[in-house]
């Protein structure tokens, strides 16, 4: 089975991340891929989603002791908020690593190449005539992030490359 998975995967996508092979005059200068706790930490930014349900559950027990509620009812309160946060928590990391799994970043001596999607996969080809600059910022745990400046006249929709993008 797995074989026949490799077959068909060759035959659609020859490279990880392209369709096709780039023409003769065009060479990969780099490729990579997220990792899906840093990007559920950057992207999804989970840790302050966490403390905003730490924050509604804290209020929310705070409001019901403040009206006379019962330690238990204050308690169970506070644990309905906290194990909703929980689910979407779980749903977002379960997101983050579904992008992680199906995201590869291809830069060529022509273009910036985005293939992602989790449901739909995709390939964004961005040309670096697009392109004003471009650095890295690099993060305490060694990671970094490519930082693109575009053209003014030449943007690109945001919620397409979400989560891949910041304003």
């Amino acid at each position: 089975m797995s074989g026949e998975y490799n077959e068909y995967k060759d035959e659609i996508e020859p490279i990880p991340g392209r369709p096709e092979e780039p023409p003769e005059i065009e060479h990969i200068l780099w490729q990579g891929c997220p990792r899906a706790r840093l990007l559920a930490q950057r992207g999804f930014l989970l840790h302050w989603l966490a403390l905003y349900f730490v924050l509604v559950a804290g209020a929310q027990a705070a409001y019901r002791y403040s009206h006379g509620a019962s330690p238990e009812a204050v308690l169970s309160g506070a644990l309905w908020v906290v194990g909703l946060g929980s689910l979407a928590l779980g749903i977002f990391a379960l997101l983050a690593l579904g992008y992680a799994r199906t995201t590869v970043y291809t830069i060529t001596s022509r273009r910036l190449a985005l293939r992602f999607g989790v449901a739909l996969p995709m390939v964004v080809n961005i040309p670096l005539t697009m392109v004003n600059s471009a650095d890295m910022r690099r993060h305490a745990d060694g990671s970094g992030d490519i930082v693109l400046s575009m053209h003014r006249q030449k943007r690109m929709s945001y919620i397409l490359l979400w989560p891949h993008v910041r304003p």
